[in-house]
Protein backbone atom coordinates (compact mmCIF):
# COMPACT_ATOMS: atom_id res chain seq x y z
CA UNK A 1 0.00 0.00 0.00
CA UNK A 2 0.96 3.41 -0.69
CA UNK A 3 0.26 6.12 1.74
CA UNK A 4 0.89 10.18 1.18
CA UNK A 5 0.67 12.28 4.00
CA UNK A 6 0.45 15.81 3.68
CA UNK A 7 1.17 18.36 5.56
CA UNK A 8 -0.55 21.47 6.78
CA UNK A 9 0.66 24.10 4.70
CA UNK A 10 3.56 25.96 6.03
CA UNK A 11 4.98 22.95 7.87
CA UNK A 12 8.38 20.88 6.75
CA UNK A 13 9.97 18.25 8.52
CA UNK A 14 12.81 21.03 9.55
CA UNK A 15 9.86 22.32 11.92
CA UNK A 16 8.94 18.93 13.54
CA UNK A 17 12.98 18.62 14.22
CA UNK A 18 12.79 21.92 15.64
CA UNK A 19 9.65 21.26 18.13
CA UNK A 20 11.54 17.98 18.87
CA UNK A 21 8.24 15.50 17.39
CA UNK A 22 10.00 14.36 14.38
CA UNK A 23 11.16 11.24 16.19
CA UNK A 24 7.72 10.35 17.82
CA UNK A 25 5.79 10.97 14.50
CA UNK A 26 8.23 9.08 12.22
CA UNK A 27 8.29 6.14 14.66
CA UNK A 28 4.44 5.64 14.16
CA UNK A 29 5.17 5.16 9.92
CA UNK A 30 8.03 2.59 11.29
CA UNK A 31 5.75 0.66 13.39
CA UNK A 32 3.18 0.73 10.66
CA UNK A 33 5.92 -0.54 7.91
CA UNK A 34 6.98 -3.19 9.80
CA UNK A 35 5.82 -5.57 7.08
CA UNK A 36 7.98 -3.57 4.40
CA UNK A 37 4.52 -3.13 2.40
CA UNK A 38 4.01 0.17 2.60
CA UNK A 39 5.16 3.09 0.94
CA UNK A 40 4.95 6.37 2.79
CA UNK A 41 5.58 9.54 1.16
CA UNK A 42 5.27 13.18 2.87
CA UNK A 43 4.18 16.26 1.03
CA UNK A 44 5.66 19.00 3.36
CA UNK A 45 5.92 22.85 2.54
CA UNK A 46 9.93 22.73 3.43
CA UNK A 47 12.89 23.08 0.88
CA UNK A 48 15.65 21.54 -0.40
CA UNK A 49 17.28 21.94 2.71
CA UNK A 50 14.57 19.71 4.58
CA UNK A 51 15.75 16.04 5.83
Amino acid sequence: MRVLLTFTYGVSLNDWNDRGIITREISLYKKLNENNKNKFHFLTFGTNNDY
